[in-house]
């Protein structure tokens, strides 16, 4: 018996930061034998896998990278999109997910289940405690050879979380000025601050970004840093803050 591998997909776009996803395949077993075989009736185990790569054939271990998943991708609409898009708030979207069999160790039709989780961007990301699950599909029925397509839609992208705990904070900032009931748009990325977040202990909220071009465009690779800062202890000074994480955006205009 094999489970379904399990990848973590990060992905980082012009726009939007999409969160991370990851999908698990439950076991998938098989009661069927060859004719004639001793064993009728026992299980026989199945290789279903999702691609972290383009030419990913499911042997392990690859030194290619694990989150940018051909086979996952997020699209706006019940309708399967080219390419993954950002995921839009207040409305339901859908992630597609193509699961291949077989993969280099097992084969035969068979059923499973599979479900979605998505995670914020950043290091340190424990599993199964910083993952919310968006949703499943029971009863999956697995072609013997080539490609089955699973939908799952996500109708409750996170958006406004954070911006009411910084409300509750005292709401102060720099750099930035107020566009939308829960969007601000950032005049100075080298000065842009928000004060004050409150974070409960183990949470994440989810901050969406969105790069347009002004005026005036200086083309060639942007570096864009979001950095966390708080107090390491109780009995340290407000003003004392220590840099404990960030994500890093490289953005190319051209």
């Amino acid at each position: 018996m094999r489970r379904g591998r399990r990848r973590p997909r990060r992905t980082r776009t012009l726009g939007r930061t999409i969160a991370a996803v990851v999908a698990l395949v439950a076991p998938l077993l098989s009661s069927a034998s060859p004719a004639g075989a001793a064993d009728i009736g026992t299980t026989a185990a199945t290789d279903v896998y999702i691609r972290d790569h383009v030419g990913d054939t499911g042997v392990e271990p690859h030194s290619a990278s694990v989150w940018t998943s051909p086979d996952v991708k997020v699209c706006p609409t019940s309708v399967e999109c080219a390419t993954s898009q950002n995921p839009e708030v207040g409305s339901v979207n859908h992630i597609f997910v193509e699961l291949n069999n077989p993969g280099p160790h097992g084969s035969g039709a068979d059923v499973g289940n599979l479900d979605v989780y998505r995670s914020t961007p950043g290091g340190g990301t424990g599993w199964s405690a910083d993952w919310t699950s968006i949703g499943g599909v029971l009863g999956v029925s697995v072609a013997a050879s080539g490609t089955t397509a699973v939908v799952i839609p996500w109708p409750d992208v996170p958006g406004p979380d954070l911006f009411a705990r910084w409300r509750e904070g005292g709401g102060r900032a720099a750099g930035l000025k107020q566009v939308g009931p829960t969007s601000s748009e950032v005049g100075d990325f080298k000065q842009a601050r928000l004060f004050g977040v409150l974070l409960a202990p183990r949470t994440r909220p989810e901050l969406k970004l969105q790069f347009g071009l002004g005026a005036s465009v200086r083309k060639g690779s942007h570096v864009i840093r979001v950095t966390q800062f708080a107090p390491l202890g109780a009995d340290q000074p407000s003003t004392a803050l220590t840099d404990v994480g960030g994500v890093e955006y490289q953005v190319a205009i051209r």
